[in-house]
């Protein structure tokens, strides 16, 4: 794939150079990022989870794209067809790249030999971005073989050839986009409030890119093409300029080549912005994500009483109470984190309101209206995900070194911290919408759902390998068996489900006999964490 890589952007040498690009520094950074990505790591094991990652959800969105395409088919119309799948393809890869390849573009680790290097600012940022275009062509030629297929039988290869071009320039334009939002923060935010201010910018980023989600899936009943008399909205739709690329091949008309027209030139726009405003600052502003501190400058020796009461409050032992200021302060400011676990917050947030939301529109009961807060045990899930993901190298030695005699406690402890954290602001906030729409009869219900939701966390947590807060690099996390055991999440919530609409039908002594007995397990699965032996861990590093 490197050679491939190599060869294209030769291609673009005159292109790179009138930017201002060293060209041969770009193209020697590039491909010792993609030859360091395909290694071995300092663990010593293969780089094979980081390739089979990619490659499992190249081909989950290669499922889902020509889903979206076929839909639009569904209605008859070509243009709809287009429009959704193309709305699909800019929301994946924004949500890959926000969730995934943003790390690229902060990564600091390779800061240290590159500023001592005669690199321009300009040939850094750029090659950063080579290497997550090679990432997101690599998604976005997934999605689009089978529709390319359909498109080449169904309006001929000139057709077909547009559509490569529109879903090319429909990448960059994503890539582009997001990235010019996180450097105008990166060029005039201080460097005191860059850390914060991104974890603002990145959760307004996942709201509409939720919000547009749902959107697109009420495009097909709500919205009717005309590129003949395009409504003024077209105009305001990204997904809409790389349409009318393929669609004004058969309907070559004004409107369509107008729509076409911003498209590829707001693709050179925010390319020239990126290239000729933002980029010479960016090498300076980078490192500051690796002077990061797990304990804010404003926190430093005060104290932290209310802290330590919290910890007794959830905390059964020493090391429990230990693992839970831990975890608190190691993600005060941690940016990375926040990257990792917003996003699923927000967007599990969102469905549940709009499900809600829905649910009340077409007068459905009974179990249907507590399937959201069900979903939010995917909020704990990505906890678990991203508590022991770090990027300074595997840090199982530090904890070694300390005499604990119970690691599983100590790792409960932290969970317990990132749980009350993020996970039950986010329940209590929802619980309240419900009780306002549905009323206070529901409260049995919301606290059957939240100790069931302890238990399903607990339970993962066991399941997951018992790793210890921010330990482990993400490079030789498995994603594959992650993935496996969210299914098996997704089946035990389905089962306890059963188990609820069962509870209800027994009425009101039902749920709360079930908020007793899961309640009981609860603790029976805190105990046996706590007694977790080193053995299992050790097997997990």
């Amino acid at each position: 794939m490197i050679k491939v890589v190599t060869q294209i952007l030769w291609f673009f040498q005159g292109l790179f150079t009138r930017m201002g690009v060293d060209f041969d520094r770009m193209l020697a950074i590039v491909t010792v990022k993609l030859t360091v990505d395909n290694r071995i790591d300092r663990s010593g094991r293969g780089k094979k989870n980081t390739s089979n990652a990619l490659m499992r959800q190249g081909i989950l969105l290669g499922i889902c794209g020509p889903i979206f395409f076929l839909t639009g088919i569904a209605s008859g119309a070509f243009g709809v067809s287009l429009l959704l799948f193309q709305s699909y393809l800019f929301l994946m890869l924004m949500m890959s790249f926000m969730m995934e390849y943003s790390r690229i573009l902060f990564d600091g680790n390779d800061n240290h030999i590159l500023r001592h290097l005669p690199v321009n600012s300009k040939t850094i940022l750029v090659a950063r971005l080579v290497s997550m275009l090679v990432y997101m062509f690599f998604l976005s030629g997934c999605m689009s073989v089978i529709p390319l297929v359909i498109v080449c039988f169904w309006k001929g290869v000139m057709s077909g050839a547009f559509f490569i071009i529109s879903v090319f320039l429909n990448t960059i334009f994503t890539l582009l986009f997001a990235n010019v939002i996180y450097l105008v923060v990166m060029r005039f935010i201080s460097e005191e409030k860059f850390q914060r201010v991104m974890s603002y910018v990145q959760v307004v980023l996942i709201a509409g890119v939720a919000l547009s989600y749902q959107l697109v899936g009420q495009l097909i009943y709500n919205i009717q093409l005309d590129m003949f008399q395009p409504g003024t909205w077209m105009y305001f739709t990204p997904p809409c300029y790389f349409m009318s690329l393929t669609v004004m091949v058969k309907q070559p008309t004004g409107p369509a080549l107008l729509l076409a027209l911003i498209g590829v030139g707001l693709v050179v726009v925010l390319g020239y912005i990126t290239v000729a405003y933002l980029a010479p600052y960016f090498a300076a502003k980078v490192g500051v994500l690796n002077s990061y501190s797990p304990v804010s400058k404003k926190h430093k020796g005060g104290k932290e009483g209310w802290l330590y009461g919290l910890a007794r409050v959830f905390g059964r032992s020493p090391m429990q109470v230990t693992g839970f200021v831990l975890g608190w302060r190691m993600t005060r400011d941690n940016l990375k984190f926040r990257q990792g676990v917003l996003p699923m917050m927000i967007y599990t947030m969102f469905l549940a309101v709009f499900f809600l939301y829905q649910g009340r529109q077409e007068e459905t009961g009974g179990i249907v209206y507590y399937m959201p807060l069900y979903m939010m045990a995917m909020i704990s899930i990505g906890i678990q995900m991203n508590m022991s993901i770090t990027d300074k190298g595997n840090l199982f030695w530090l904890y070694r070194s300390k005499p604990l005699v119970r690691p599983g406690a100590l790792i409960l402890g932290c969970f317990k911290a990132l749980f009350v954290k993020y996970y039950l602001p986010a329940y209590v906030l929802l619980c309240g919408i419900f009780i306002v729409m549905l009323d206070w009869v529901i409260l049995p219900d919301l606290l059957f759902i939240l100790v069931v939701s302890t238990l399903v966390s607990y339970i993962y947590l066991w399941f997951s390998g018992m790793l210890f807060p921010f330990s482990k690099e993400k490079s030789s996390m498995d994603s594959g068996r992650n993935m496996l055991r969210v299914i098996v999440l997704m089946l035990m919530l389905a089962l306890v489900g059963g188990t609820h609409v069962l509870a209800m039908r027994l009425s009101w002594f039902g749920i709360w006999g079930a908020i007793v007995v899961i309640s009981f397990l609860v603790f029976l699965m805190e105990f046996v964490i706590c007694r977790v032996s080193w053995r299992k861990v050790i097997s997990n590093y």
